[in-house]
């Protein structure tokens, strides 16, 4: 049964775009985006992003979709790769309170200065996925540096963007 209209609309019959719970989570929100120390251990907020020719994991066990140069790169903005010394296509060590991994820079100036982006949906060649073509691409899954016990205070999500992290040439 059609039951969209009920589940969207308020008491008033109205869509409410702005929910109270958000307008009192505001101070909070506003509090944290004006802080400016950084953490000297993990100076970079971590994010991830999704691939044009990678809509979902299943993806990466196609032969033909897989063709081309390594999709699974950390984008860093041409600052931040200067002061770490790092050139586009050298690899890099990225660190987390609970994981490190290795993985190929991109300097892009589309993401901002103290931010890294990395896709998500990588990482096949770990134990157990069953997935025999993504298995032999190279990449690494954003997941072994996301803490499962950070949860996002306004909706009770895992917090998977926003990972603090520190970045070294490898």
């Amino acid at each position: 049964m059609p039951c969209l209209s009920e589940r969207i609309k308020t008491a008033n019959g109205n869509i409410d775009l702005f929910p109270q719970v958000y307008q009192d989570d505001l101070p909070r929100l506003q509090a944290f985006m004006t802080q400016t120390t950084r953490d000297n251990q993990y100076p970079f907020d971590l994010i991830s992003r999704r691939l044009v020719k990678s809509h979902n994991t299943w993806i990466q066990n196609s032969e033909r979709l897989i063709k081309g140069k390594n999709p699974c790169t950390l984008e860093i903005h041409p600052h931040d790769a200067h002061a770490l010394g790092a050139k586009t296509g050298q690899q890099v060590i990225v660190t987390s309170a609970v994981g490190e991994i290795s993985i190929e820079v991109v300097i892009t100036d589309d993401v901002q200065p103290g931010v890294v982006t990395m896709p998500q949906g990588w990482g096949h060649n770990q134990q157990g996925t069953n997935m025999s073509v993504a298995a032999t691409q190279p990449g690494v899954s954003i997941n072994d540096l996301t803490d499962a016990k950070r949860v996002d205070m306004l909706t009770g999500n895992a917090a998977f963007n926003g990972t603090p992290v520190a970045i070294k040439l490898a």
